[in-house]
């Protein structure tokens, strides 16, 4: 099992955050996230090259500007439906960013929040917040693509699956997956006749 390498609180909030042995960083608590000046001043600055992922637990409503600007090994970043704003530059020169997962309504999002970012961003589909204003390039070229509001889960200690609108699975995280005693007990099998593609990444 991973450990925690590195933790602390975020300074004048009641939000804390933990980096695992596996590269894994999580927020939690409650309220936004402040800005910082430059990617230098936020606290994990000094794990950026070991953060290959995000997880903000529900209950924090805003990523602040450069929180993980040029965290360039990070891969995943899951934001809870908490969420509303997002900073300027938060996930600016995330050059190996692949998905970034959206489970609310769509928030508030700087113009150059993803400066230098190429990856597919899965929203949920159906929600009458996000429209075409919101599915932006923020200054980078997110390939933006909608996915069911209720059709996800995990599918190990950190795997995580979810089902897109044209229903394409996505498997995504690191370590195993768990082992189904049968094909019956996948998350996902009352969805089979349906599925077309699974994309592991």
């Amino acid at each position: 099992a991973a450990e925690i390498t590195a933790s602390g609180d975020i300074t004048d909030t009641l939000l804390h955050w933990s980096l695992d042995s596996d590269g894994a960083l999580f927020i939690t608590g409650a309220g936004s996230m402040p800005d910082a000046a430059a990617s230098e001043n936020v606290p994990w600055h000094a794990y950026r090259s070991q953060i290959t992922s995000v997880y903000i637990e529900e209950g924090v409503t805003g990523v602040g500007a450069y929180a993980f600007s040029e965290c360039a090994m990070l891969k995943y970043a899951i934001l809870p439906a908490s969420i509303v704003q997002i900073g300027e530059q938060a996930f600016a020169n995330c050059t190996g960013l692949q998905l970034i997962q959206f489970l609310g309504l769509a928030p508030e999002m700087a113009d150059n929040c993803m400066i230098g970012v190429d990856t597919d961003c899965y929203y949920p589909h159906g929600t009458d917040s996000w429209t075409l204003n919101d599915l932006q390039p923020y200054g980078g070229n997110p390939n933006w693509i909608a996915a069911e509001q209720n059709i996800r889960g995990t599918c190990g200690e950190k795997v995580y699956w979810l089902m897109t609108w044209d229903s394409e699975v996505i498997i995504f995280g690191y370590g195993e997956m768990t082992q189904f005693p049968t094909a019956k007990d996948a998350p996902w099998y009352l969805e089979k006749d349906r599925i077309r593609i699974v994309d592991v990444k």
